[in-house]
């Protein structure tokens, strides 16, 4: 059995715009969201076996406050620019090339891939997941010994999680 945990960034800064898109920072919202989103998977018992994010400074910042919350070690998280900007059939790829020997995977990065892969692996669609807001979090499973085998809906809708929903 695998898990994969797709998360968008938390809220992003805009007060400096002159800086790239890359290089834009959570805000107080984002930073508050990612550490209580942290938490919020403690208190569901979940492990983390590996955190794979975009390079962008907010995807970043919302693996490591998220890793402190839940007790995963923020050194450990893998940065890929595949995942910046990345499309649903482009992310799917990439979680088909996830390390077999990781059974629990969070991916942090940014909408519309985010969503619509979720859409796309998630076996019935799920009205829940129609938007994945900022720090949100919609963690699905598949029945499978290998993350090669993971394709469209195929897999099994586990739960979806934002800041604004009580838990």
């Amino acid at each position: 059995m695998k898990t994969i945990y797709l998360t968008r960034h938390g809220k992003s800064g805009w007060d400096a715009p002159q800086l790239a898109d890359i290089n834009r920072p959570l805000n107080n919202r984002g930073l508050r969201d990612a550490t209580l989103m942290g938490k919020r998977l403690l208190h569901l018992g979940i492990t983390l076996d590996a955190i794979h994010c975009s390079p962008a400074q907010r995807t970043l910042h919302t693996s490591q406050l998220i890793a402190e919350a839940c007790g995963y070690n923020k050194e450990e998280i893998i940065k890929d620019k595949i995942l910046y900007q990345v499309s649903e059939h482009e992310l799917l790829a990439y979680i088909k090339k996830l390390d077999d020997r990781n059974n629990h995977v969070m991916i942090v990065a940014h909408n519309p891939g985010i969503t619509n892969c979720a859409n796309l692996i998630v076996d019935t669609p799920n009205s829940d997941i129609h938007f994945v807001p900022t720090s949100g979090i919609v963690a699905i499973n598949f029945n499978v010994e290998s993350w090669a085998l993971v394709g469209e809906k195929c897999g099994k809708f586990q739960f979806f999680e934002s800041p604004k929903k009580r838990g």
